[in-house]
């Protein structure tokens, strides 16, 4: 099973970077949970551990979210928004093609 590990780390402004390893390899650095879940979803991960504390199993969801409010975390709000954009790309997957609009052409 592909395990990720998640640090999370204040630096300037009042952030939080978070740092994502695999195997002991860095692989991303970043502040933005968008790019963490997107790096997770692309190395095809199946267990996430945030601070050696909360795992989680992916696909992630409402119940993954749940559990982690409940956990002892140090950054709790970025952690939950990293599950919650866990929770999101694994609903986006199943949609097999975008959706298409007509677009309307003036007459």
């Amino acid at each position: 099973m592909s395990t990720g590990n998640i640090q999370f780390e204040p630096y300037a402004n009042g952030h939080i970077a978070m740092s994502l390893t695999v195997s002991g390899e860095l692989i991303l650095k970043s502040s933005s949970v968008e790019s963490i879940a997107r790096e997770i979803e692309l190395r095809a991960l199946r267990l996430v551990c945030l601070d050696g504390g909360f795992e989680f199993t992916l696909p992630a969801n409402s119940s993954t979210l749940e559990a982690a409010a409940q956990a002892d975390l140090k950054y709790p709000m970025i952690a939950y928004k990293l599950v919650a954009a866990c929770a999101w790309l694994a609903d986006m997957t199943q949609l097999i093609e975008p959706e298409r609009r007509a677009v309307r052409r003036p007459d």
